[in-house]
């Protein structure tokens, strides 16, 4: 997974974006390993956003980074409802 955390008003983050991020390589790498991107606009500073770039402590939104696939070590349950 590729999370790409932008804003419009971030000069570096519509660079980056132009040159780095969607282009064909990229793109195609992507596909190959049977990824996902994903986008976290900071445009208006939702709050969830904040909170990942907080949790990660980062000041600025120009950041991306690739998440490799884990295996579960146990499985998951949750209380039906």
């Amino acid at each position: 997974m590729l999370v790409d955390f932008t804003a419009d008003w971030c000069l570096t983050c519509q660079v980056n974006k132009k040159t780095s991020i969607e282009i064909t390589s990229v793109r195609e790498k992507i596909k190959s390993l049977n990824a996902v991107a994903l986008l976290g606009d900071y445009t208006h500073f939702p709050d969830a956003i904040t909170t990942e770039l907080n949790r990660y402590n980062r000041a600025a939104c120009r950041w991306s980074w690739f998440i490799r696939r884990v295996r579960m070590r146990r499985r998951l349950s949750f209380p039906k409802s």
